[in-house]
């Protein structure tokens, strides 16, 4: 009996012990920041296109739905979603991917996405 209790009590510990490592690591994507460039080209880019709702005091790469709106169905024309890939080795998080539609923003197309040297998509 006693060596299943010590077995228990083991097997309890190193569950505890990877719930603690698998949040430590998922919290330390949604702590990273943007680098201030790229925060920059982001308030350059709401600026001329006359996007009044992203909140600059909130992280844009912490799900946020300031900054991602979760989509309601396949028929809604309205996008708002800024995606960062956290994954990067300088312990950033960058901007990837900018989708904004159905919003009726005006302006051209912002000189300021050249900024962003991860990114690989933007609809406006």
């Amino acid at each position: 009996m006693s060596a299943l209790h010590d077995f228990s009590i083991s097997s309890f510990l190193l569950i505890l012990v990877l719930c603690f490592v698998v949040q430590t690591i998922e919290g330390q994507n949604y702590s990273r920041l943007l680098p201030q460039q790229e925060k920059n080209a982001l308030i350059e880019i709401a600026e001329l296109l006359g996007k009044k709702d992203w909140d600059f005091n909130l992280n844009p790469c912490n799900g946020n739905t300031n900054w991602t709106t979760p989509k309601i169905d396949n028929t809604s024309t309205y996008v708002n979603n800024v995606t960062c890939n956290c994954s990067t080795p300088d312990g950033f998080c960058h901007v990837q991917i900018i989708l904004l539609k159905g919003q009726d923003l005006a302006g051209v197309l912002p000189p300021s996405l050249v900024k962003l040297p991860l990114m690989s998509r933007a609809t406006i």
